[in-house]
């Protein structure tokens, strides 16, 4: 009798994360492709609320990019403790209605500066990558907690790839305001989804936010190689980062052919990373628990670096189709590695700090990419960024080799 119950309850909550699984699958996917939906016209958007000039236009589109990331990288460690002690569900909750009522605030803005403003309180409320990874690893058993990351980062790239794409086509039908008014009903409609039918097991522990968030930043330099993992995600994060903003000025560059408009153009050219970013990340995520994680960083970083090198020298848009496709392959394998380490490597009673602490490392690599990339176009013009990023990436993939293992 205590068998057959015992096997009813494992079937019961095998079947309850696995459904939890593709619940915050469907709303990284949708969280990440309202994120990414701003992407193909955000300079267009900041020229619309009246930054002019080339060089005033990519500065503005940095700031507006990476503002959000310097609140998040604020408050995301104390959400995360918040989160250890009092739910991660209720914490993938609230980072899914900050960032639906941001994104419906900026509908009503009425120039940059509010926009400016708008996106830093979305960092503060948001940051659902991060929620979702700490509520999932606290769900499903241990011996999936890498393969249920690599999934949800495969939803992640997927946004990003569909993201772009709509947010291109969509502004040419509702213009700019009315892809983030679409973004935030659907986000909030996701929010309470998970609120209803996404289960969790409560943390027993207690004590103070701010002590716990001290004890896991001590554990974390403590540790060489979880030091060492967080250096490697802020690194590559501010290397891609430095270039999101300017991506639509770096197509502009190109003569289009004239059924081609430029929001559609930099969507779809963008979108490409992200459809093969996904693809690797899901194939890594079934081989995770078999390959060298050092290796396939190594190698992730050497096709991440080439692809960028030669972005500069491109006669014409086309040949971006195979260089973004690779540059998407490699790249695609960075994020789950990185942060499978930073779980492997963490106990249940701190794993949602720690991942907030990797998040908030990748999040400070995003605000330093997003506030230099307008520097860059000043000094090295719209393509040559790509060159010096490219140089950035190799250098890592040197670096890789000299780490240790575990």
């Amino acid at each position: 009798m205590k068998r057959m119950i015992s096997t009813r309850f494992a079937e019961t909550d095998q079947k309850n994360w696995r459904r939890s699984l593709i619940i915050l699958l469907i709303c990284q996917f949708f969280a990440m492709g309202g994120m990414s939906a701003l992407i193909p016209f955000l300079p267009l958007f900041i020229r619309e609320l009246g930054v002019t000039g080339t060089d005033q236009i990519a500065i503005w589109s940095g700031l507006v990019y990476g503002s959000p990331f310097v609140t998040f990288f604020i408050a995301q460690p104390l959400w995360g403790v918040v989160g250890d002690k009092s739910g991660r569900k209720l914490m993938a909750v609230r980072a899914l209605g900050g960032l639906a009522i941001a994104q419906v605030l900026i509908f009503f803005v009425p120039n940059v500066y509010w926009l400016l403003g708008i996106r830093l309180l979305q960092g503060t409320l948001s940051g659902f990558n991060v929620a979702a990874m700490s509520l999932m690893t606290s769900i499903a058993p241990k011996e999936k907690s890498g393969y249920s990351i690599s999934l949800l980062q495969s939803a992640s790239n997927g946004g990003v790839v569909v993201g772009p794409i709509i947010g291109g086509l969509l502004s040419e039908v509702t213009g700019f305001r009315g892809v983030f008014l679409s973004v935030g009903l659907i986000i909030a409609m996701l929010a309470v989804v998970v609120m209803l039918f996404v289960d969790e097991s409560k943390s027993e522990e207690t004590g103070k936010a701010s002590d716990q968030v001290k004890e896991n930043i001590k554990l974390l330099t403590a540790d060489r190689v979880l030091l060492g993992t967080t250096l490697l995600i802020l690194l590559t994060s501010l290397g891609i980062s430095s270039l999101r903003p300017i991506f639509v000025l770096y197509v502009e560059s190109f003569s289009l052919p004239a059924d081609f408009s430029l929001a559609f153009a930099a969507g779809a050219l963008y979108s490409i990373l992200g459809i093969f970013s996904t693809v690797s990340s899901a194939y890594f995520g079934k081989l995770v628990d078999s390959l060298s994680l050092k290796k396939a960083l190594g190698l992730a970083s050497l096709g991440t670096g080439l692809m960028y090198v030669i972005h500069p020298f491109m006669p014409d848009i086309y040949w971006l189709i195979p260089v973004r496709t690779i540059l998407g392959l490699s790249y695609g394998v960075i994020v789950p590695v990185l942060f499978t380490k930073i779980s492997s490597r963490s106990s249940e009673g701190n794993r949602s700090g720690l991942l907030a602490l990797a998040s908030s490392s990748q999040t400070l690599g995003v605000i330093l990419g997003s506030f230099i990339s307008g520097k860059l176009v000043t000094l090295l013009g719209v393509r040559y960024p790509f060159l010096a990023v490219g140089v950035f990436f190799l250098g890592i993939a040197l670096v890789v080799p000299l780490l240790k293992e575990d």
